[in-house]
């Protein structure tokens, strides 16, 4: 078996990548290629195999071997069952989690007691000032989805390379690349650049695809571009709400929630708010890595004068700061505003229906009863057919009764199948059994169930009116509740 294995970089459009290998994942099969869903991220959107790498990571930290080979277990059964030659592994945080020549070589290991034979690592290189632009709109960005970052790694992008080791990580080409060259083979590296002038057609995914030889397909769906970095008004509202004192995000459902605000708001492609810091600081970017840069070029791209097209700076236009608040940038930041009060209202709403849910006594059968979807549809149309009024309001009274009833049952099984919520005891166990009996013998609880039988045997629509006629009809046809039921029922098996 092959594995190729995708290192980034990142902001080399690595999340637009791993969704079209997501969403294309049985078309990929065909061509006997993988992309594994047990190594990928939690998050809804995110399907980079970070876990993967964050596995490696806990390793390095706890040396627990153990730990490891269980929680790579099921990649391991999933690579195996499907059979398939080729898999591609793609988590561009690999760089920063084997940051050592060590650490390479275990990711080798790894890859080897898996069951690979064979692992050709894939590189993609961004120009060094453009990675810098792209990666300080990221990390402002990131605190806005998750404030847990600290202050020296949110703002350690900000100073020049001389001055600040993170940027080793992202920037130094030379280092990455021999680490991994050594441990692989230079034989078995694929270094690209993230230049559409350098890609297959012009397409960045077309040119990945030609470069690990899948052919493409027609069939493919090709999602829209993501991850986009923010524009000038994204970060000016970044700036401000650092300096507030937010409560810390421990759930990863929500930092993803707002990533997605983030994303659909306060980015833009509005060439006006596009971030381009001080000259000095691009050019410090663009040119303290040249060494390293000069070495990739010789080693992986000789053919070429210089790794990455010269820029003209002389035509560079600084702009960091937001100058002119316009009438459409308001309507931005309502909409992010209105997309996290609509989350937090619905939130509210679902919150108000569980405890609403929570409408079990445990000292009381006739309660339970009362809750049971049948006596509440009974009641409603005894109370409801009093009036003409009644009858008008009567589908959408109904309709709402059902609805709400569901989605409170819904709620309380998912809080049983967690262990939130003491499954129900049975109803003989309650001191009011026999007058709950009753209760569901009554007329009212009767008269539900017939509406329920009706609905559930009935036309793709029920018209309510209709049945409210049918129950009062039989009424007066059929004296006696017994006889009215069975008429009823006998009617809608016909």
């Amino acid at each position: 078996m092959t594995c190729y294995l995708h290192i980034g970089m990142p902001k080399t459009g690595t999340t637009s990548t791993q969704s079209f290998l997501y969403v294309n994942y049985e078309l990929l099969k065909k061509q006997n290629f993988l992309y594994p869903i047990s190594a990928k991220h939690d998050h809804k959107h995110d399907h980079a195999h970070h876990y993967f790498a964050g596995c490696l990571n806990w390793y390095f930290k706890t040396n627990d071997k153990n730990s490891l080979d269980k929680n790579l277990k099921q990649l391991q059964e999933e690579i195996q069952s499907s059979k398939v030659q080729n898999t591609i592994i793609f988590s561009e945080i690999l760089p920063e989690v084997c940051n050592t020549l060590q650490k390479v070589a275990y990711l080798r290991e790894i890859l080897c007691q898996i069951g690979f034979q064979k692992i050709i690592v894939v590189a993609y290189l961004r120009n060094t000032a453009d990675m810098y632009v792209s990666m300080f709109s990221q990390r402002l960005k990131g605190f806005l989805a998750d404030n847990k970052i600290k202050q020296e790694m949110l703002f350690s992008i900000l100073t020049p390379p001389k001055d600040n080791p993170k940027p080793e990580i992202y920037y130094n080409y030379q280092q990455i690349l021999q680490h991994f060259s050594e441990v692989f083979g230079k034989e078995n590296m694929i270094v690209r650049l993230f230049d559409k002038n350098e890609f297959v057609q012009g397409d960045l995914i077309k040119d990945f695809l030609s470069a690990v030889g899948i052919a493409w397909n027609p069939e493919f769906i090709i999602p829209k571009n993501q991850n986009e970095t923010l524009d000038l008004l994204g970060i000016e509202i970044a700036r401000h709400l650092y300096e507030r004192e937010l409560p810390t995000l421990e759930n990863d459902t929500t930092s993803s929630k707002i990533y997605e605000y983030v994303s659909k708001s306060l980015t833009s492609k509005d060439l006006a708010l596009k971030f381009m810091p001080p000259k000095e600081m691009y050019e410090s970017y663009l040119n303290f890595y040249t060494e390293s840069n000069e070495w990739v070029r010789a080693e992986f791209f000789p053919h070429k004068q210089s790794l990455f097209l010269p820029k003209d700076l002389n035509s560079y236009k600084e702009n960091y700061q937001l100058r002119e608040m316009k009438e459409e940038y308001w309507e931005r930041v309502a909409q992010f505003i209105a997309d996290i009060l609509t989350d937090l209202i619905n939130a509210q709403n679902a919150l108000s229906a569980r405890k609403s849910a929570s409408f079990i006594q445990a000292d009381s059968a006739i309660a339970r009863v009362q809750e049971e979807l049948p006596y509440k549809l009974g009641e409603a149309l005894a109370q409801n057919t009093k009036s003409f009024w009644g009858f008008v309001r009567l589908p959408f009274v109904l309709s709402y009764i059902k609805d709400r009833h569901n989605a409170k049952e819904r709620i309380y099984a998912q809080e049983v199948a967690n262990s939130n919520a003491p499954a129900l005891p049975p109803l003989s166990s309650y001191p009011d059994y026999e007058e709950a009996l009753k209760l569901q013998r009554s007329f009212v609880y009767n008269l539900g169930k017939a509406l329920i039988h009706y609905d559930s045997k009935g036309e793709a629509k029920l018209s309510y009116l209709s049945f409210v006629g049918r129950v009062l009809g039989s009424i007066r046809r059929n004296k006696g509740m017994g006889k009215q039921l069975t008429h009823l029922k006998n009617e809608r098996s016909e």
